[in-house]
């Protein structure tokens, strides 16, 4: 490799480098995860549910397969509110 390869080979590695600074310095801090403990004084009351119209709670889940597909022992299930529930 010439000095001219090798002078065009640092450029383009500060110019990457510069480019890959630029992007980690712009990251937001990581935020702290939260845990349900951190909500146990937090008020949810719903303030607007005297305009709900509706009386059923309808919970949208996907169903998971379980064992090995087409196995005998292959099943789906589905998680609603920490309870398994299995189809």
């Amino acid at each position: 490799m010439s000095k001219y390869e090798i002078d065009i080979k640092i450029k383009d590695f500060n110019i990457a480098y510069e480019k890959y600074t630029n992007l980690i310095n712009n990251n937001p801090e990581i935020e702290k995860p939260k845990f349900i403990n951190d909500f146990k004084d937090a008020d949810f009351e719903n303030k607007e549910v005297k305009n709900f119209k509706e009386t059923k709670i309808y919970f949208l889940r996907i169903v998971r397969r379980k064992g090995e597909k087409g196995g005998e022992k292959e099943y789906g299930c589905i998680d609603i509110l920490t309870h398994i529930y299995f189809l």
